[in-house]
């Protein structure tokens, strides 16, 4: 029986799923544009996208700034995240702006950390 394949009903023969082409490209999309998400926090509530994407863009390269809103009222609420692509840029903007004041505020800024899930307790 050399050269033969053991039939189905035995097991021997399994099928693996292959990946398509979207999802190889979204898996490789995400792993080539890793981008590190900066915190931001402290700065005067009338600050907007564009007064942090002057600021961050000082350092380098920033694909998205997001200031977080009050879901009922829109008003800032003192905080936001700033996307940079090239990590070395980041970090330079972290060091050089952590703890410094800025229109009259002394702001924080650091890396973004990983949300916390319900599990966390």
């Amino acid at each position: 029986m050399s050269g033969s394949a053991i039939p189905e009903s035995q097991g021997a023969t399994a099928h693996v799923p292959t990946e398509t082409t979207e999802a190889m490209q979204r898996r490789f999309y995400l792993v080539t544009e890793e981008k590190m998400v900066i915190y931001v926090s402290n700065f005067d509530k009338q600050t907007d996208d564009g007064d942090l994407q002057t600021l961050f863009s000082r350092y380098g390269e920033v694909t998205n700034v997001n200031i977080v809103r009050d879901r009922e009222t829109e008003e800032p609420l003192g905080y936001a995240f700033v996307t940079m692509p090239d990590d070395d840029d980041a970090e330079r903007a972290i060091k050089h702006r952590n703890l410094r004041f800025w229109n009259g505020r002394q702001l924080k800024v650091s890396e973004r950390r990983p949300r916390r899930s319900d599990d966390d307790d």
